[in-house]
């Protein structure tokens, strides 16, 4: 597997249907903690919010953008502190919302991103791949 072919596939299948989630947003003190998480703690806030967005009872499609949402902050945590720690506990935190997703696809591309973050290649990945999306 290529790093271009991860990057295309991985990435495209965390974040396609995101765009759904305009409908139903990730709630914003979610969203703030994910975002402001520091170090082992990124992986107990990761699954707080996983196990919010469970409880919400929402469509198999929006759950898994809202993790996809929350996967891909954290993504972006890793990239911006290069740092090993952050990076293993970013990955470990992308980990845990992998069990989250009804989706299988979606699971093993979190798994392979984890992985790229533990292997220090997540700067090589490409969040601004454009991606489809159906239309909702």
């Amino acid at each position: 597997m290529t790093f271009a072919k991860l990057s295309a596939t991985s990435i495209g299948v965390i974040f396609a249907c995101s765009l759904s989630v305009k409908a139903q947003t990730v709630n914003p003190d979610i969203l703030r903690s994910v975002r402001q998480c520091q170090g082992a703690d990124c992986r107990t806030i990761a699954v707080r919010a996983a196990r919010d967005i469970k409880k919400q009872g929402l469509s198999a499609e929006v759950h898994n953008s809202q993790i996809g949402v929350l996967a891909g902050l954290l993504f972006e945590r890793a990239r911006g502190d290069t740092s090993p720690r952050a990076g293993r506990d970013a990955a470990r935190a992308i980990e845990s919302l992998a069990a989250y997703s009804s989706d299988p696809l979606q699971r093993k591309s979190l798994l392979n991103i984890a992985k790229a973050i533990r292997t220090g290649i997540a700067s090589e990945l490409d969040l601004d791949l454009p991606v489809a999306a159906s239309p909702s």
